[in-house]
């Protein structure tokens, strides 16, 4: 389970807001506004079927309208905004002053969104993003946020979970970005993003390696048993 590498993913920073290392993006100064993002581009519909997406976040101050995306997908080079108001199609979870931490989609002309109202400045939280595909009443998508902090195995504040009215397939992810709304500025980080991709990779290199194997085993009985004139 390999973690995104950020130095690999774009940078769009004309305000000089994120210092980028490998598994870390620290923000200094970003105004909900300001048009800028951390982003790869996995391909189109890239992201089409169940996933679980892990990170860490926090933020080190904080003011009642300032916005700031940790992860994001969507279609669109654009803003959250902007993908709202065309009636586009994004998913994300975002910090909002007060503060409040809000798992968010846009989903055709409709938001689906939860909120955890109690998070603390200075705190590092653990989010585990879960997409069942075909979940939901309408089986278009079911969301869950886990949020915990000390570690994504720790002590569980709060779990947010909305229903998708359609199914979606994504291309981009940003981590971070601007809203294309609120003021600011805030400061944080959005550090060891997990899609956990490789993982699902390696289970696939196992799974060809073994049934592999097994031919080979059941080639080499076949031929032991020629040779003995006897049955397998």
């Amino acid at each position: 389970m390999a973690l995104e590498d950020f130095t690999t993913y774009t940078e769009v920073d004309p305000n000089n807001s994120f210092t980028v290392t490998s598994n870390l993006v620290d923000i200094s100064g970003l105004n909900g506004d300001d048009d800028q993002r951390v982003y790869k581009d996995h391909g189109v519909n890239h992201f089409s079927e169940d996933f679980t997406h892990q990170f860490e976040c926090d933020f080190w101050n904080t003011s009642n309208q300032e916005r700031i995306i940790y992860y994001q997908l969507c279609n669109d080079l654009d803003d959250f905004l902007d993908i709202d108001t065309a009636n586009g199609d994004a998913l994300a979870f975002v910090h909002i002053g007060s503060p409040h931490l809000q798992f968010i989609m846009v989903d055709g002309a409709a938001l689906e969104f939860d909120t955890f109202s109690s998070a603390q400045i200075n705190t590092r939280y653990f989010i585990t993003l879960i997409r069942d595909d075909d979940g939901g009443t309408s089986n278009a998508g079911l969301y869950t946020a886990y949020i915990r902090t000390g570690s994504h195995e720790g002590t569980l504040v709060d779990t947010l979970v909305f229903e998708s009215a359609n199914q979606y397939d994504w291309r981009y992810v940003f981590s971070p970005a601007g809203y294309g709304t609120g003021a600011g500025p805030v400061d944080g980080s959005i550090r060891d993003l997990n899609l956990n991709e490789s993982a699902d990779a390696f289970v696939k290199i196992i799974t060809v390696a073994y049934a592999t194997v097994e031919k080979i085993n059941t080639v080499s009985k076949s031929t032991i048993a020629k040779i003995f004139n006897v049955s397998t």
